[in-house]
């Protein structure tokens, strides 16, 4: 079976091509790591709750809780895409 490498998601403004950003670890597991991780929702970035299940899905099938489109690093928070620092956790 292929190991899907690349998605997209669907927001109200726009769509991103993405891919997932390699971690050494989780930062949802500690609340002082999401804190330092999690930076502020992407303006417009609201996901249906079936764009969310797919990222979410997609992140755990690689398991990263960061994606990038090449310029800027994503994860998900209350529904919504968030930037964020996965370099930060080490």
């Amino acid at each position: 079976m292929h190991k899907q490498t690349e998605i997209v998601v669907t927001t109200a403004v726009q769509a991103y091509k993405m891919t997932s950003v390699p971690m050494q670890r989780m930062p949802s597991a500690n609340c002082e790591d999401w804190v330092k991780f999690q930076r502020g929702h992407v303006p417009g970035g609201d996901l249906s709750k079936r764009e969310c299940d797919k990222l979410q899905s997609f992140m755990k099938r690689t398991r990263s809780e960061a994606v990038t489109d090449g310029h800027y690093n994503y994860t998900v928070a209350g529904g919504r895409l968030a930037y964020c620092e996965p370099g930060v956790i080490s």
